[in-house]
């Protein structure tokens, strides 16, 4: 029983742990993910839903570029490479 009970403890140790990481991985996305919408929109005024679309399925590759094409782009579609 006592062998049992441990293993369970260190099971939900264990549990926690991953989804605290997946919690700060997931945080880290959306977060930059609103932070690329909300530059697109104070430089080119409001996305269609194309556009968020694109962004909210955009890799972390994608999202850097994006980043740093928002602030040379002339219009949204630049950023995107389009």
């Amino acid at each position: 029983d006592r062998l049992i009970a441990k293993g369970r403890r260190q099971g939900r140790r264990e549990g926690r742990a991953e989804g605290r990481a997946e919690g700060r991985v997931t945080g880290a996305l959306e977060g930059r993910i609103q932070l690329l919408t909300r530059q697109l929109e104070a430089r080119f005024g409001a996305l269609d839903a194309t556009a968020r679309d694109r962004i909210a399925a955009g890799s972390d590759a994608e999202l850097d570029a994006w980043g740093v094409r928002v602030l040379t782009a002339e219009r949204a579609a630049d950023v995107f490479g389009d």
